[in-house]
């Protein structure tokens, strides 16, 4: 079982409008930078979480889809359909406050790092997001150059020699995968 970030609502009992295992991701960091501050956790006890307003988050939220679509940092993933999807499905729990629990992945000294989360989320814009991703594709695009130049022919990848190369683009891919997934939280 992987450990989770949550975004809860604040109202209505606390229904989990998102979660995310293995890290907290893009969207989660976005949808909570609505005005944000430490609050306890509503989920595990001494434990710290952050609240934002629902709202202002969801707001910037759109504007970080629309940009991640229009920019199309990695052509082969359908990031205007993929986010269309997620937007509608947050913007229908339209409530005040939302809570960020970090709990899970913050298993060793959780105050310190509530206190850099809060600052990530406060010093970050949308476009300091698109730009780390568009970073990250273009590392993962340099490593795909690299990989490929040395075959001028498909067929050729596929020769007994070269199947180090195909287990370095199949370990791309699923870095590639694993970034969109999780890190950004599509």
């Amino acid at each position: 079982m992987a450990n989770k970030s949550y975004i809860i609502e604040k109202e209505n009992g606390g229904k989990v409008i998102i979660d995310n295992s293995y890290e907290i991701s893009i969207v989660q960091k976005i949808l909570v930078s609505g005005n944000p501050k430490i609050v306890s956790s509503t989920l595990f006890k001494d434990s710290f979480a952050i609240e934002g307003d629902f709202n202002d988050g969801l707001y910037k939220l759109r504007k970080f889809f629309d940009k991640l679509s229009e920019d199309s940092v990695y052509d082969k993933f359908d990031f205007k359909n993929q986010s269309n999807i997620i937007y509608n499905k947050i913007k229908s729990f339209n409530v005040n406050k939302i809570i960020l629990e970090p709990s899970e992945i913050f298993n060793l000294d959780e105050n310190q790092n509530i206190n850099t989360l809060l600052n990530d989320i406060k010093t970050n814009e949308v476009d300091d997001y698109i730009l780390q991703i568009e970073n990250q594709f273009d590392e993962y695009k340099k490593k795909i150059d690299t990989i490929s130049r040395y075959s001028d022919y498909i067929g050729i990848i596929f020769k007994r020699k070269n199947k180090k190369k195909l287990n370095l683009l199949s370990d791309i891919m699923e870095n590639i995968d694993y970034y969109i997934k999780f890190k950004i939280g599509l």
